[in-house]
This record gives structure tokens, C-alpha cells and sequence, in this order.
């Protein structure tokens, strides 16, 4: 086998290999995309649920810390002695 037909069969080998490498990183590419993106989904619906779980707690104990004021009662003129 001569030298140039070595490099030629070098090069091909090289080109098949690197080609190869290229579509397994693409499709792991593909992959991690497609988790990121269901992560992602994830992270806010599960932001979303606490949210409404804050400003439902938030409505409860902004109910109860309200003071509890009572309409002052007039005083009863009809019984006072003058």
C-alpha cells in the first residue's frame, strides 16, 4: 500500500469517524434540549403552585391579622338620670 493511498484511507476513515461524532453530538444535543425544556415546564408549574399556595395563605392571614373593630354603641339616653 502506498503512502497516498494510506492518507486517502486515513482521511476517509477520519471524515467517517468525525461525521460520526457529529450526529451522536447532534442527537445528544437533541436530547438535552428536549429535558432542559421539560425541566423548565416543570420548574414553572411547580412556581406557579406556590405562588397560588402564598397568596392564598397570604389572603387567609391578611383576614385574620385585620384588627376586629366593633361599631362604637351610643350611649342609652333614655335610662341616663339628669
Amino acid at each position: 500500500m502506498s503512502s497516498d493511498d494510506l492518507n486517502k484511507s486515513l482521511s476517509e476513515s477520519s471524515r467517517a469517524l468525525a461525521k460520526a461524532f457529529l450526529v451522536w453530538g447532534l442527537e445528544s444535543l437533541d436530547r438535552v434540549q428536549e429535558f432542559s425544556h421539560q425541566a423548565q415546564e416543570y420548574m414553572q408549574e411547580l412556581v406557579a403552585e406556590a405562588k397560588q399556595e402564598q397568596q392564598a395563605a397570604s389572603k387567609t392571614n391578611h383576614k385574620s391579622d385585620e384588627p376586629q373593630y366593633k361599631q362604637a354603641e351610643a350611649p342609652d339616653t333614655a335610662t341616663s338620670d339628669r
